[in-house]
């Protein structure tokens, strides 16, 4: 099954191998991004062509989408990638994300499982040249994704969102004085829990 991977950058998987074609471009990146952090709702093709393509009018930017999504399940070889009409969503039956499965974990009470999934900044370091509404969408799901891991793990307040990759080294000090269960948790969570602390207003 493929994995988009959001947390700490972005990237699509098969089998632990990073996938190329479309989808190592930046536009058709994107348009991954946007579909798996909206999961089931999915997105209307309009407001997808709105973030990725806002200098085109509308019949081109249906045209530039409409090829986007013909190359991604051309080079993924996935030609049921994609579901729906007038809105778009990702097919769980062949795609996975890491975004979702942290939305579902949360739900679900899994806060440990939820941590084990955010490995970073949803989006970290990834941009696209001309898309301004797409950066204020990724702005916005990055603060909100990151309160909710912060939440999760009982940290208060909101932080930045850079500098995750500081805090994967942290040692373990006392443990008992970050947080009542963190003797329970990974490094990998501990690390992530260090720079939530770290990140959160005093």
């Amino acid at each position: 099954m493929l994995q988009v991977r959001t947390f700490g950058g972005l990237s699509v998987e098969r089998d632990g191998a990073a996938c190329g074609g479309a989808a190592s471009r930046r536009k058709t990146l994107a348009l991954l991004a946007l579909l798996a952090a909206t999961g089931k709702k999915g997105m209307s093709r309009e407001k997808l062509v709105t973030h990725l393509w806002p200098e085109s009018d509308a019949t081109h930017g249906r045209d530039l989408l409409k090829h986007a999504c013909y190359a991604l399940r051309r080079d993924l070889d996935e030609p049921d990638l994609f579901l729906g009409q007038a809105d778009l969503r990702l097919n769980p039956a062949v795609v996975a994300s890491d975004v979702q499965a942290f939305e579902d974990a949360l739900r679900q009470g899994d806060l440990a499982g939820a941590a084990t999934l955010y490995a970073g900044p949803f989006l970290d370091g990834f941009y696209v040249d001309g898309a301004g509404e797409f950066e204020h969408w990724a702005t916005a799901q990055r603060a909100r994704l990151a309160n909710r891991a912060s939440t999760a793990l009982g940290v208060k307040g909101s932080y930045p969102c850079a500098g995750f990759s500081r805090y994967r080294a942290i040692a373990r000090p006392t443990l008992s004085s970050i947080h009542p269960i963190a003797p329970s948790y990974s490094a990998r969570q501990i690390a992530l829990l260090s720079f939530l602390r770290c990140c959160s207003p005093r």
